[in-house]
This record gives structure tokens, sequence and C-alpha cells, in this order.
């Protein structure tokens, strides 16, 4: 009986052996969406898809004649080869900004994607690793939340007088009650924003958002270096983050911490400012069972004054 194991075994070995050899000599590697790795928030209907082929050590010359691209809903139906979103293979030796083409995405999902190629001798990669991109907001209909600020701060953006302003922090408490499938939270401040859940940074990102051309900044025609408000492709910049992990059955609470960054930089000398600082956005649950709940920022969100008493681009921050 042992020496049938064994020989099974060996003929196991031989197999994978033999089957490795047949291997191509590139690997698909550094999966790119929208030139980003495993981005959080993706707007574009058609987002492009891109990969550089490794070749193993040793190995030149050696390059793409063709390839296989799949899309999932999900990392475990990718696994099992069920690419129940995309699927294309194509012979084509490019591997940079490949524009997804399958079913129509949904704003708020995660999808699932991997490639395998084929070189000038027919040889086939093996599959590369399953990376992955979220979709955002594609809609106006699928914000509902609200901007909101420190009442304190008032409406208007805050002249620079010498006084100090506190930087304010927002807060919100909810329950998690039912298993949960997924969380991420989709939103921006204005000017920077630090978001907190459950007592930990949900991530690394520092002075974010990006400087945009918010809207129309009061007094800037008559500032001592005038300029015409006559700028239009008004935007703000907003982004996403998977906090799934970070959530906790029973009660839940996020924070979220205000800068003034370039929309109200406080002191004299600095650019005209747009307003005081706002934050917008909400976070998106979904449960195992299939239901899901949107926590969005409304006037229920707590508001308090930090102990950051300044802060600002030019100036720093005072603790």
């Amino acid at each position: 009986m042992l020496k049938k194991i064994f020989s099974i075994f060996t003929i196991a070995m031989l197999a994978g052996g033999a089957l490795q050899a047949f291997a191509g000599d590139i690997t698909p590697t550094k999966l790119r969406c929208e030139y980003q790795q495993n981005p959080g928030q993706v707007d574009v209907t058609s987002p492009r898809l891109s990969w550089v082929n490794s070749p193993k050590a040793g190995k030149q010359n050696i390059k793409q004649t063709s390839y296989e691209l799949c899309v999932a809903s999900s990392k475990e139906q990718l696994e099992k080869g069920k690419a129940d979103v995309w699927k294309v293979k194509m012979n084509d030796a490019n591997s940079v900004l490949i524009p997804y083409m399958g079913k129509k995405l949904e704003s708020g999902k995660t999808y699932y994607w991997r490639v395998r190629v084929w070189d000038q001798d027919k040889k086939e990669s093996k599959w590369s690793e399953t990376a992955q991109w979220t979709m955002g907001m594609l809609n106006a209909s699928d914000w509902k939340c609200q901007w909101i600020g420190a009442p304190w701060q008032g409406e208007q953006a805050i002249k620079y007088s010498g006084q100090k302003f506190p930087a304010p922090l927002f807060r919100k408490e909810f329950d998690v009650n039912k298993p949960i499938k997924s969380a991420k939270f989709f939103g921006t401040g204005l000017g920077y924003f630090e978001m907190y859940c459950n007592g930990s940074k949900v991530s690394d990102d520092v002075l974010a958002p990006n400087q945009a051309n918010w809207g129309k900044r009061p007094g800037i025609e008559t500032a001592s270096i005038a300029v015409q408000d006559n700028f239009t492709d008004y935007r703000v910049l907003y982004l996403g983050y998977d906090i799934t992990a970070l959530l906790k059955q029973g009660k839940n609470a996020v924070g979220v911490a205000l800068g003034n960054g370039f929309y109200d930089p406080i002191n004299s000398g600095s650019p005209e400012p747009y307003g005081s600082p706002r934050l917008f956005g909400q976070i998106v649950i979904e449960y195992a069972d299939g239901t899901s709940d949107v926590i969005a920022t409304d006037t229920s969100w707590k508001a308090a004054k930090s102990a950051i008493v300044e802060d600002g681009i030019y100036v720093g921050e005072v603790y």
C-alpha cells in the first residue's frame, strides 16, 4: 500500500514538473487600473487596465503576443475561473491602457481582475496576482450626504485678523448589528481632511484632497493681486476608503479632522479664500444578507473644537 501511494505521489510530482516546463517565460505583474494600484475610487465608466510583463531570470527578448483578461464581481468567483463581469482574449502585444468593455459598472462596487499572456512561442504564462478597483459615485443621485461645517466658523471665508481659529472635529456614532460584507467611505474635505474609524486612521494619506479650482472666491477681483473671477470647470476631488476591517459588531464611531489648506488660507498675504472648511461624505455598508446602510454627513454629526488652535499652509500648525 505504501509503495502504491509513493508511486502515485511520484507521478504527480513528475506531472507537476512537466506542466511547469511548458509555462511561459513571462508573468504579468504590477497590475494597474487608471495608472493606480487597487484604486479606491474610479469614476470613469470604462476604466483602463495595464500590466507589466516580467521575464524569468536570465530570459531576454521575450514578448507578449496575446492575452486573456478576466473581471469578476468577487475574488472567489475570479479564482474559480468564473469571470461574471468581463472576459476577453486578444491576439495583441499591447499591455497598456486596455479599455474595459464588459458589463455596466455600478457605483461603489469593487471589481476583481487578473490576466495571463502568451509569448512569441505560444507559451502560456501563469495567471497574474488578483488586482481590484472600486467604482466611485457615478451619478449625482448616488450622493446622500450634505456639506457640513463647524457652527463657529460661519458661512463665509475667514478674513485673517491675527485671531486663532481651532480646527474642527466631527464625529458620528452608529450601530452595526449584522455581519458585514463590505464598508466603504466616499467623500472629501474643504480644505484638508483626515478620517478615523474607531480610533484608527483609515489611510496614510496626508494633505488630502489635492488642490482644485473649487469655485468662486469672494474678493479676488479686488485683492492685492487682482484676478478676474471668470474661471470655469469648477470641481471638488474626493477619495474612497475601504474601512471594512475597522468596523465591529455593536457601537462604532467615525471622526474627521478638518484643516484650512488652500481652501481657506488664513495668514495675511496669502491667496483669497474660497470659504470656511467643510466636510462631505458617506459610509456605505453592505451586509452579508444583501441589505445595506448609508451613514451620511448631515446635521446629526457632532462638532467640537480640536487642540489644533491654528493651521495654515503658510504658517504651519499650532497644537
